[in-house]
């Protein structure tokens, strides 16, 4: 195998063309010429040995060498990261960096995720990552909220970049068939609120609603996991010191949405986001501190009675 100090992450989709792939290699400057990539496959016979996946080309490999890699040829180890919903950027990178762990030939690496999570308006993505994060994700923010929670296997050597590319090209697929808009953003910072404040999915649509409810009013939201988003606590129900922190993200103190999402909320809490129920509730609560079930009030009086009766 040529030697390189990089390797480009690259997929081959499940059914694709070996012209696609190849015009897909030369854009990521793996190959100079698509043509010569299709005469060696004809030649030797090689097109049906492509295998569907995620790989580490290293940048100097020759076509051969490609080859063998899309084909399996070079066994790789499969990386197997599951990100929970709910998981913050920071989270999200600690479960990476210890499923790539003592793997061979790994390049993932923590403090360069940390960096193009946190700044990614410094790095150029693949395209089409690239077309919706300019398409929905306001400059200077970090990638909070965008890189989908789910289950993921990568080769051994794929590159940070690659990573985070995969889960936000995994969000991208989750909302293809939702109709967003201008204010994506803002449905998604609110997916994540839901998404930390639900426990099961048949009550995000009414959770949704109590937050709507009070954003139309310019009520704060009064998010115990906003605030739990500053201290890193996972507390279902915050101090009182907590809630004088201040912060933009402490909806306590400040009215409106939190300056980005708190967490990857999955598809079901975006369409909640989305499409709220339709209710008067501008209150609610689990019982057994914030796990079991939820009870919605349309008044405070009747919502310092669901305290005193499932809470106190």
């Amino acid at each position: 195998m040529s030697e390189s100090s990089e390797t480009v992450g690259f997929e081959v989709e499940s059914g694709e063309g070996t012209d696609s792939i190849g015009a897909k290699l030369k854009e990521k400057g793996l190959i100079e010429d698509e043509l010569i990539f299709k005469l060696y496959l004809k030649k030797e016979g090689r097109g049906e040995e492509i295998q569907a996946g995620t790989f580490g080309i290293p940048k100097k490999a020759t076509i051969p060498e490609i080859v063998d890699i899309l084909s399996n040829a070079i066994k790789l180890d499969v990386v197997r990261v599951t990100i929970i919903e709910g998981y913050r950027l920071a989270q999200i990178g600690d479960v990476a960096v210890k499923a790539f762990e003592g793997k061979e030939g790994v390049v993932f690496d923590l403090n360069e995720f940390n960096t193009i999570t946190r700044s990614p308006d410094s790095r150029t993505f693949a395209s089409d990552v690239q077309e919706f994060l300019n398409a929905y994700k306001p400059a200077g923010k970090n990638l909070e909220g965008f890189l989908y929670p789910d289950t993921y296997d990568f080769e051994n050597t794929a590159p940070t970049k690659f990573v985070v590319e995969a889960l936000v090209r995994q969000l991208i697929k989750k909302t293809a068939d939702l109709n967003i808009g201008a204010d994506f953003y803002d449905k998604l910072i609110l997916a994540s609120i839901i998404e930390k404040e639900s426990f099961t999915n048949d009550e995000k649509d009414e959770i949704s609603s109590v937050f709507t409810n009070r954003l139309e009013i310019d009520m704060a939201l009064e998010s115990d996991t906003t605030v739990n988003y500053i201290t890193g606590k996972n507390d279902p129900r915050i101090t009182q010191a907590d809630r004088q922190i201040d912060s933009p993200y402490n909806t306590y103190k400040y009215p409106g949405l939190t300056p980005t999402p708190i967490c990857s909320p999955r598809i079901e809490s975006i369409q909640a986001a989305m499409n709220p129920a339709s209710t008067d509730y501008f209150y609610f609560i689990h019982e057994q501190d914030g796990i079991g079930q939820v009870h919605f009030a349309e008044t405070l009086q009747e919502h310092n009675a669901n305290i005193s009766e499932y809470l106190d």
